[in-house]
């Protein structure tokens, strides 16, 4: 039997890190099924979905927990089954540019919220404007709409919740 687990690592940015975390995971025969990385303000971000072989399981969380002298921080959480899909869907791709100002990732976030969308992916970022070089705010998000939520019932609500917001909303499949 296997155990699914989502490690999360932060630590500071350098060479040999995600080759670190993919040894311990191959060392106790364990499977490397996905993950997300990046590196923000210096530091190295992380998250790993792996399985691991239940016996295997209290030696890799031993190996996890010594990377903290390496400087590294791991938190292994054991996960249940796969989520079995349920039914399809098309993801919905957002992007929005507008002004940066405190509170704006709140004002999206809340605005998906009450129109019941899942956030499956998300990214930020701040850039200078090309014209002015005031900061501006893009995100790029991959949201699942609840069942009868079209794509531009979101651009809609979207615009609404942010006079300056620039929105895009695609029905496509990401690339």
């Amino acid at each position: 039997m296997v155990i699914r687990v989502l490690l999360t690592v932060v630590a500071a940015d350098r060479s040999g890190l995600v080759e670190q975390i993919a040894e311990a995971v191959a060392k106790e025969g364990g499977s490397w099924s996905g993950s997300r990385m990046c590196r923000l303000g210096g530091q190295f971000a992380g998250i790993v979905e792996a399985e691991i072989p239940a016996d295997a399981l209290p030696a890799f969380r031993e190996t996890m927990d010594s990377m903290r002298l390496a400087g590294i921080r791991v938190d292994c959480a054991e996960m249940g089954p796969a989520d079995a899909p349920t039914g399809s869907w098309e993801p919905v791709i957002i992007e929005v540019v507008a002004n940066d100002r405190p509170g704006i990732v709140r004002q999206i976030s809340a605005c998906l919220a009450r129109l019941g969308v899942n956030v499956e992916d998300f990214v930020t970022e701040c850039v200078s404007a090309p014209m002015t070089g005031d900061p501006l705010f893009r995100a790029r998000a991959i949201v699942r709409p609840p069942a009868g939520c079209e794509a531009h019932a979101i651009r809609e609500a979207l615009e609404a919740a942010g006079e300056d917001w620039m929105v895009e909303v695609a029905a496509q499949v990401p690339k």
